[in-house]
């Protein structure tokens, strides 16, 4: 039985190998097509299901040599946004961070983390935006920030404040437009000595301009009835040969806006058309706590900026949280500051140089939101009126006056 078994088999693969070349044969012999493989050699459908995928490893940052000097720069394409210079150096020990909330979207704005100091992350900077003629405005440390401008460009970095195992740092891009500075007119105030010289060109302009009385009292606190008052005329003084971007006065309401300002308030038809631009808070903007104007109640800070940036950005203005105001302006006092005046904050912020908190109250880690407006800070907010660039100053203002005046 053995070599009967034995003999077969070998009588089997002597068949085969006569008819080695017959194609006949051989496709007895032939593998099921259905069971191949795919020529991508891609695994079933329901072996993909249960396989996981490898992926590829990221590719390195690319390096690039500046033309001009010898730094070897990481290209900016790869990490930094696409806001940014491409002769920006990227610090190549940091990595990004996701934005500590998706409303705080400044352009150009980007968080990072590196297991670096500080002190080296500054030092980087220096030395690479000095090799890419940078101008070094502030060298910052770790609480003040960091400023590097070239032609019309700036960038700003600031370390968190956080306590954390890392070193976290915020890098803000911006365009810099030209701040038109204020020149002293032949307007003759009392009691401007006691204000800085930038200051004082503030309102001596507005003075030109019939927006400020010749009593002026510079650091003095203004009403909210006075600086609805300077708001109305300062506006309507800038944009006096655009009169469709003007506010009309109301010397008549069937429904007055506040129940504190009737039809015979010397300043109704101030208050009540700026109320019916939807400028001031009232009932009439569905605020329902408004109903007392309190027209000689010291005008605070946040309601300054409530009032002032909705005519600066003359549009809708962005969501914010307080996330994002921690983010841009990084003020320590945030948590005092209304919600409501949040939009207001990051427009304002956004704004860059021609921004209300820098022009009327400098450069501060605390808004102080609810502290009373002196007379001063007032007038340097209503100096300007404008969003990013596209506005006009109490001087171009004042230049027009007079062209308009000659002619």
């Amino acid at each position: 039985m053995t070599r009967v078994f034995v003999f077969l088999i070998l009588g089997l693969c002597g068949a085969l190998t006569a008819c080695s070349g017959d194609r006949t044969v051989q496709s007895w012999f032939a593998p099921d097509p259905s069971l191949q493989p795919s020529p991508t050699n891609s695994p079933s459908p329901s072996l993909r299901r249960t396989r996981t995928t490898p992926r590829p490893s990221p590719s390195p940052p690319t390096v690039r040599r500046n033309p001009e000097t010898s730094t070897e720069i990481t290209a900016a394409n790869n990490n930094l946004p696409q806001q940014f210079p491409e002769d920006f150096p990227h610090y190549p020990q940091a990595s990004k961070l996701r934005p500590n909330s998706p409303q705080a979207v400044i352009t150009g704005e980007s968080n990072w983390e590196t297991q670096d100091s500080s002190e080296e992350v500054l030092e980087f900077y220096r030395e690479a935006l000095k090799d890419q003629n940078w101008e070094i405005i502030t060298p910052g440390d770790k609480t003040t920030p960091f400023i590097a401008q070239k032609d019309e460009k700036q960038v700003q970095l600031r370390f968190s404040d956080a306590q954390t195992a890392t070193t976290r740092y915020t890098l803000t891009y911006g365009e810099i437009t030209a701040t038109p500075q204020p020149s002293p007119l032949p307007v003759s105030l009392p009691n401007l000595n006691a204000v800085s010289s930038q200051m004082r060109g503030y309102i001596q302009d507005l003075a030109a301009l019939g927006v400020i009385p010749e009593n002026f009292q510079p650091n003095e606190t203004i009403t909210r009835r006075t600086f609805a008052r300077w708001l109305f005329a300062a506006h309507n003084q800038m944009y006096r040969d655009r009169p469709t971007k003007q506010i009309r006065p109301a010397p008549q309401a069937e429904n007055p806006a506040f129940t504190d300002i009737p039809p015979n308030d010397t300043d109704f038809a101030i208050i009540q058309g700026l109320a019916e631009a939807g400028i001031i808070p009232s009932r009439l903007t569905g605020d329902t706590a408004a109903l007392l104007f309190q027209p000689d109640s010291p005008l605070t800070r946040e309601q300054l900026l409530e009032w002032k940036v909705p005519l600066d950005v003359r549009r809708s203005l962005p969501d914010a949280s307080l996330a994002a105001i921690e983010t841009t302006w990084g003020f320590q006092d945030v948590e005092n500051i209304d919600p409501n005046v949040f939009p207001e904050l990051l427009a304002d912020f956004e704004n860059g140089q021609q921004a209300n908190i820098l022009r009327a109250f400098g450069y501060t880690t605390l808004l102080q939101p609810k502290k009373a407006v002196t007379g001063a800070e007032a007038a340097a907010s209503l100096w300007y009126f404008g969003y990013q660039g596209q506005g006009i100053s109490a001087q171009e203002a004042q230049q027009l006056l007079t062209e308009e005046t000659e002619s």
